[in-house]
């Protein structure tokens, strides 16, 4: 309780003092939870003061009993109350009722209240408010049970000096305020500040504790779990019970031990009474939060449609193996198919187990007619060695192909014919009749008639399909580690490609796409040459200065035709090598970047994995790569995985050491179905192309060399035929399917968002402050224009201002980065990429205009904003830094600098002063949010963000992200043929 004593909490909590005004919110039985908020309020209107020689006083103190201690000397007048909220649950309700009630403690800060208005819309997001509750000495208010009242009573009371109430008492010993021997010695001793603490934080933990037991073990936990596990929440809800019966008496022991200790008598130490109550508390927590997990898990399965079974409490629990429990299942029904499970193998093999419930999920897709049950043995003895589907795969197709056709496989091409000819009611009465009574005649129309629809619906897909995949490239992308070699495998697949034999490679000059750099020994004493061969692009994309470091520093994709297939071509995509010196901040940021890319291509054939044959291990951030892409991809994009060897020619065109290495790496991956066999593996040796760059650079080899030279050149070419071969006829193509969602698309998707999402909010604030001081003609507007290359933004570089309007307005800079700025001398660290260039235009303003330049726009932005900034905190690897507030405090830089250099700012302060208040506000919802520990699925997600996509300002704003995206995509492709 605020501006309360430490000893008189205690003695309040310890009901050693009489609870009446604010104070009687400790008899509030309800729980305090995370949806709890309270408003706190006190104002003091008038002071009066009892002086030592005032008649009052001395009369006062003739008739005080011996027993008295203390003299009131001072009385605060005025008003004093405390609102207790419930908010409901709803995640953005909360959000958006926080920032209300910010806003309603400001104005209540305020000395002047009555200027405060709720609006209507503000009114009935107050009234989603569970409960109002407000405690205070003053009868008004304990009657109101609404916030917009608590103005008008504070209002009525402050006119009437007669209806303020005590709000505060300072006393003093009777000693002191009267002679010394006017009473005797007072005996009084306090504990130590410490120990005073301690103990409420204790008792206040408890109460809360106990009380929230009981809601969620009688009424949320009981709901969730829908009749499930009833006998251990029975025994839980007597655990509390007696923990509040221990409670009770731990209180009274403390209470009489605190008297005994301020009167300096003996007694028992009393500190840590309470610890084996708070100890038992938390054991209870462990277990009801375990329970609530599984009630929600059951929870989920029902809206699924699928049935929770408890094995111990179900008749399966006879089997005695997984085969009985399977036989079980299909008697009672050849629809049955159930997930079997447990809390253990649950958190054992977790991606197996998502991988089988999507799978699940995925058949009643299909068949609707399926009954799904989970079948979960974490109370049971029995041995489940594995998450499994029963039927097992074997068992249903056979069962499927057994089974006779059903009425469902006419529906399409008899749907029209029964509408036809049937009235609904006979329609319904067919339908409903089972198989037994179908007539043979009509089982057989059933499986010919639709077999031809069916067949001219798919063979025009199919034919639409390959239409389209005709017209497209062959796309690989190549994955591996830094200094592997990709890109000269990429320079040698090329020449593979072009010239139809060693002897016409030997004499033409090598196709090189991307430039190269390598050391070569020849001679009998070992002459070292430094070759270096192709022209390095204005891209700057090839860095061969820095040992260690990836030599490619961005995806390029490199586009050529294919030999003997007219018409087609093949792309493949180098990418930064994983595994770079500058250490796993470095990777982490070339794996965004490549993710990044691969979300904005069409399609994706393969994706190859480049090792080399005689490595003795797999750098750890491989492993992190395949977990990072197949958490962003489709499981089905692992069936497009390839690996590629280079430099095999010494392990006989084998993986040699490498093989058991990956195995092993990919075994202990949580990611299902990523095969590593012979059809999906290719040895190349790539010594033949750097012989041809080595002839263009007067390099002289014997017979026995260029023999080599020659094999290697023959044995690649195969490779490299059955390569493309297998890519072609062997992988169904991966289409980057904008349908498809995942945690990291999302991650990127917001991210993309942060900047639009700012730069919005400042513009809106820009026209508030307009608005707000009756500028109603004049609002500035946004115009934006995507880019064509990569361009950064400076943090520490400030350009000039520029008024728009009554603003002034720091236009964006755009620097560029080599291997440093060319524009600025600040480190590339202090750089920042931009999308796009925002252009300011002060314009005549409308009341179209002006709808969405309203406060309750900017907080609902501001909402989604923290929404999705929740979301990345909490899909985060490590603690970064939040994008939210790293934006926010550029643009107070900004203003900063603009109010610190303008003489005439005085709008820009108040921007300033607003961005503030927003960046605090933030800061605190943030926090306040993440404590709930409240989880975000992923629709939610996308809700949000196709939302905010919607905003006129925001939505320009993403188009030309994207527009800069593409066109950066195709500034670095490289394609052999317009050379």
């Amino acid at each position: 309780m605020i501006n309360v004593d430490s000893e008189l909490r205690l003695s309040l909590l310890l009901n050693l003092a009489e609870r009446y005004g604010i104070a009687q919110v400790l008899c509030d039985k309800a729980a305090f939870d995370e949806n709890t908020r309270f408003i706190y309020y006190s104002s003091t209107n008038l002071t009066i003061t009892f002086h030592r020689n005032d008649s009052l006083a001395k009369e006062a103190l003739c008739d005080a009993p011996s027993s008295a201690t203390h003299v009131v000397s001072t009385v605060n007048m005025g008003i004093s109350f405390m609102v207790v909220l419930r908010l409901p649950t709803e995640a953005v309700t909360v959000c958006e009722i926080d920032f209300l009630l910010e806003r309603i403690r400001a104005a209540l800060s305020r000395t002047e209240q009555k200027k405060f208005h709720l609006t209507s819309e503000q009114k009935k997001l107050l009234d989603k408010i569970l409960q109002t509750k407000v405690y205070s000495n003053l009868q008004q208010l304990t009657d109101v049970c609404s916030i917009s009242k608590i103005f008008e009573v504070i209002e009525q009371v402050r006119r009437n000096r007669s209806r303020y109430i005590p709000v505060a008492f300072s006393l003093v010993l009777v000693t002191d305020f009267c002679k010394p021997n006017y009473r005797k010695p007072i005996v009084y001793s306090p504990l130590s500040h410490e120990l005073s603490e301690a103990i409420e934080e204790n008792l206040i933990l408890i109460r809360n504790s106990l009380t929230q037991f009981k809601i969620r073990l009688d009424h949320e936990t009981t709901k969730l779990l829908v009749g499930h596990r009833s006998g251990q929440l029975n025994q839980l809800r007597e655990q509390r019970s007696q923990l509040e019966t221990r409670y009770r008496k731990t209180i009274s022991k403390i209470s009489h031990s605190l008297v005994q200790t301020r009167r300096r008598k003996p007694n028992d130490a009393f500190d840590n009474m309470l610890l084996p109550i708070k100890s038992d508390l938390q054991a209870l927590a462990v277990t009801v939060m375990s329970l609530e997990t599984k009630a929600r898990w059951i929870t989920k399965l029902r809206q699924e449609n699928i049935e929770y079974i408890n094995f111990e409490e179900s008749p399966y629990k006879k089997c005695k193996t997984v085969e009985d429990i399977q036989q079980m299942l299909l008697s009672e029904s050849m629809n049955n198919q159930a997930l079997c499970t447990s809390d253990n193998l649950y958190t054992n093999q977790r991606s197996r187990f998502e991988k089988l419930y999507q799978l699940l999920r995925d058949n009643y897709q299909k068949n609707s007619s399926l009954r799904l049950h989970c079948i979960d043995f974490s109370y049971s003895k029995f041995s489940l060695s594995n998450i499994v589907i029963l039927p097992k795969q074997e068992v249903s197709d056979h069962v499927n192909h057994t089974r006779p056709p059903k009425v469902s496989a006419l529906k399409k091409s008899d749907d029209h014919a029964k509408r036809s000819t049937m009235s609904p009611i006979a329609n319904t009465t067919n339908l409903s009749e089972t198989d037994s009574k179908l007539s043979s005649s009509l089982r057989i129309s059933q499986v010919t008639i639709p077999e031809v629809t069916v067949q001219s619906k798919n063979t025009l897909e199919e034919r639409t399909s390959l239409i389209a995949q005709l017209s497209e490239p062959v796309t690989i992308l190549l994955l591996g580690e830094s200094g592997v070699g990709k890109s000269t495998f990429i320079n040698a697949i090329a020449n593979y490609l072009t010239f139809d034999s060693f002897q016409e490679a030997e004499s033409s000059e090598p196709v090189v796409l991307i430039p190269v750099s390598f050391v070569i020994t020849v001679g009998d004493n070992f002459e070292e040459h430094i070759i270096k061969f192709g022209e390095m692009d204005n891209l700057n994309n090839e860095d061969f200065d820095r040992p260690g470091q990836s030599v490619t520093q961005h995806c390029k994709s490199y586009l050529f035709d294919l030999k003997h297939k007219h018409g087609k071509q093949l792309r493949i995509i180098d990418t930064p090598g994983l595994g770079d010196i500058r250490g796993l901040d470095q990777d982490e940021r070339n794996m965004e970047h490549i993710l990044q890319y691969v979300n904005n291509l069409t399609h994706i054939n393969a994706i190859c994995f480049l090792l080399k044959p005689n490595t003795s291990r797999l750098h750890i951030v491989l492993r992190t790569c395949f977990q990072e892409l197949f958490a962003f991809l489709h499981p089905s994009a692992r069936q497009n995985l390839i690996f590629c060897f280079t430099n095999a020619r010494s392990t006989f065109y084998t993986p040699g050491d490498t093989a058991p290495i990956l195995k092993a790496m990919l075994q202990s991956l949580s990611i299902e179905n990523v095969v590593f066999n012979r059809a999906n593996t290719f040895c190349f040796d790539n010594e033949a192309f750097r012989f041809l760059v080595a002839l263009q650079n007067d390099i002289s080899f014997d017979k026995e060399n260029k023999r080599e030279y020659e094999m290697s050149w023959s044995k690649s070419v195969v490779e490299s035929t059955k390569l493309i071969k297998y890519i072609s006829e062997e992988l169904t193509v991966y289409h980057i399917n904008n349908r498809w969602t995942s945690i990291r698309q999302a991650q990127f998707e917001i991210l993309y968002m942060v900047r639009p999402i700012l730069e919005t909010i400042r513009n809106i604030l820009r026209n508030i402050i307009l608005f707000e001081k009756n500028i109603l003609n004049e609002s500035v507007e946004l115009h934006v224009s995507s880019l064509s290359r990569v361009a950064m933004r400076c943090l520490s570089c400030q350009c000039d201002p520029m008024s728009v309007g009554h603003f002034r307005i720091i236009q964006t800079n755009v620097h560029d980065i080599q291997t440093q700025c060319l524009q600025c001398k600040c480190s590339v660290e202090q750089h920042v990429q931009v999308d796009y260039i925002i252009q300011y235009q002060c314009k005549q303003s409308t009341s179209q205009i002006h709808n969405h330049y309203t406060r309750e726009v900017l907080d609902q932005l501001i909402i989604s904003n923290i929404i999705l900034a929740q979301f990345l905190a909490n899909n985060s690897h490590g603690t970064k830094a939040d994008p939210f507030v790293n934006g926010l405090t550029s643009m107070i830089d900004e203003e900063t600098y603009i109010c610190r250099t303008e003489q005439t700012h005085s709008f820009n302060s108040e921007l300033l002063n607003e961005l503030l208040i927003l960046k605090d506000r933030y800061r605190r919802s943030f926090i306040e949010m993440q404590s709930k520990f409240t989880t975000l699925d992923l629709p939610k997600v996308y809700k949000v963000i196709d939302n905010i996509s919607q905003y006129p300002m925001i939505q320009k704003q993403m188009k030309a992200v994207k527009e800069t995206q593409q066109k950066i995509m195709e500034q670095y492709e490289y394609d052999a043929n317009k050379i």
